[in-house]
């Protein structure tokens, strides 16, 4: 830590908890902002006719998320620290699995909850009264509808799954581990405000998916509601945010195949 970093943080008058708190929510904050970098990379293939994102956003992006890790850095005070901060984050969002076995069983649960999801989306379009965008009309298929199958396929697998998962499910894990946290002990001293904390967290952020989510006409809002839904059930069980990848990655990826195929 420099002499004049520490001087500012000294005056600042933040405590060690909440400095530590800050460092990992913006280093996650530049994980995200770097995840969005693959949608904006699909973009540069062949044949995509950019709507979501262009390439102009590959700009802010880098910067948003070079700034958001110095300001990590800057609030950790030094490499250590930073180091520290990093193990945490990696912790909270269980990227680094204990043993092969849990590493197995994340992996078939987010196979198995994606296929979940896959089955509930076939079942909602062919609920009588639920409309849905037709293909053609669908900014998300005539996106790629010029480019290859192989770039649709890997559109559909890597267009969403990674940064909406750590921007929509990623927080829950921290907050999950916060309330762990004598801190948390403190400002929340029963099980009962912790839980209801943490349940308003997770209905805000399926809400704010599902409403994202209104491209597709009313079966795909339904769908996300669904989604999220699952996806924050096996995050509560596996403590993890890859099994939400997985099972987001292996809907969207079956769901592009059954339109292609």
């Amino acid at each position: 830590m420099t002499t004049r970093t520490a001087a500012l943080i000294r005056r600042l008058d933040l405590d060690p908890g909440v400095l530590r708190v800050l460092s990992v929510t913006f280093l996650w904050v530049a994980l995200t902002c770097t995840a969005m970098l693959i949608p904006i990379a699909l973009t540069l293939l062949p044949g995509y006719e950019a709507w979501k994102f262009t390439t102009r956003d590959l700009g802010p992006a880098l910067g948003l998320a070079a700034g958001f890790a110095l300001v990590a850095a800057f609030l950790a005070g030094s490499r250590t620290s930073l180091k520290a901060a990093a193990a945490r984050l990696t912790t909270a969002l269980g990227l680094r699995p204990g043993t092969r076995r849990t590493a197995t069983v994340s992996l078939a649960a987010g196979i198995a909850a994606g296929a979940l999801c896959l089955a509930a989306a076939e079942l909602l379009v062919r609920v009588p009264g639920l409309s849905s965008t037709p293909a053609a009309e669908d900014p998300r298929y005539t996106a790629v509808a010029d480019t290859s199958t192989a770039v649709r396929l890997l559109d559909g697998a890597l267009s969403a799954p990674v940064h909406e998962e750590l921007l929509f499910r990623a927080p829950l894990l921290l907050l999950l581990t916060f309330l762990t946290t004598p801190r948390a002990r403190e400002t929340l001293p029963t099980p009962l405000l912790r839980h209801t904390a943490f349940t308003a967290a997770a209905a805000l952020s399926a809400l704010v998916f599902t409403t994202g989510h209104e491209l597709g006409g009313p079966v795909n809002l339904i769908f996300a509601a669904f989604l999220a839904a699952t996806t924050t059930a096996l995050l509560l069980w596996r403590r993890s945010i890859v099994p939400c990848i997985v099972a987001h990655t292996f809907h969207n990826t079956a769901i592009t195949a059954l339109w292609l195929f």
